[in-house]
């Protein structure tokens, strides 16, 4: 899984005083931080490889998820029961069903108003799982269609947006295999073209775990 604002930017509204009257369009940037506990490697060689940042683009229950570093990778969620995975250096794209998801949640918990990320109060949902624990990190100032997302059941994004009705402003998976926190630090409201979520025309291939 994924997942906001930028008050100086000329053009953003400002998110603690004015509510988005729709469900949230536009660019989101993410402080990113990766360990592989599978095949051990740490932060700073997936820094190196992917990079320090993660930018997603959100419209209408889709999104593009953008990583830089020595090995991009563009992840595409174009609705419906595929993520897609392109490295930008292979001529082929991965292919995830994301109605299947390998993990349960045993319980879940939500608290109200807990922690600023960048300048927004944010609500807390906590998921105890089989293999470990996500801390999803949410405002109603960046709000979600869950219905939109009922099909994603990997990395609990069906059941996030269904409890928070919102966008991950910060969002922490801890798992046996993996540790990844994306943390918002930026947040352009923008019209997306949906060209940004058309696959690119190469070989598509089943991604295993």
């Amino acid at each position: 899984m994924l997942l906001l604002f930028c008050s100086c930017h000329p053009g953003l509204r400002n998110a603690q005083t004015e509510i988005s009257p729709t469900y949230f369009e536009g660019e989101v940037i993410y402080d990113l931080k990766f360990e592989d506990k599978k095949h051990g490697t740490s932060f700073s060689q997936n820094a190196r490889l992917i990079g320090t940042e993660s930018t997603y683009l959100y419209k209408d229950g889709k999104y593009k998820a953008m990583t830089q570093g020595g090995m991009p990778i563009h992840q595409i969620y174009p609705g419906g029961d595929t993520l897609f995975t392109h490295l930008l250096s292979v001529d082929a794209v991965l292919w995830t069903d994301v109605k299947e998801n390998n993990d349960a949640i045993l319980e879940s918990k939500l608290d109200e108003d807990v922690e600023e990320v960048n300048g927004v109060m944010c609500s807390l949902l906590t998921l105890s799982l089989e293999s470990g624990s996500v801390q999803y990190y949410f405002s109603k100032l960046y709000p979600a269609n869950p219905v939109l997302f009922e099909q994603h059941k990997l990395n609990f994004w069906s059941f996030c947006t269904k409890e928070t009705g919102a966008l991950p402003l910060k969002i922490i998976t801890d798992t046996k295999s993996s540790y990844c926190e994306l943390t918002a630090k930026s947040i352009l409201r923008k019209d997306i073209s949906d060209d940004e979520f058309i696959i690119p025309p190469f070989q598509r291939v089943e991604m295993n775990d």
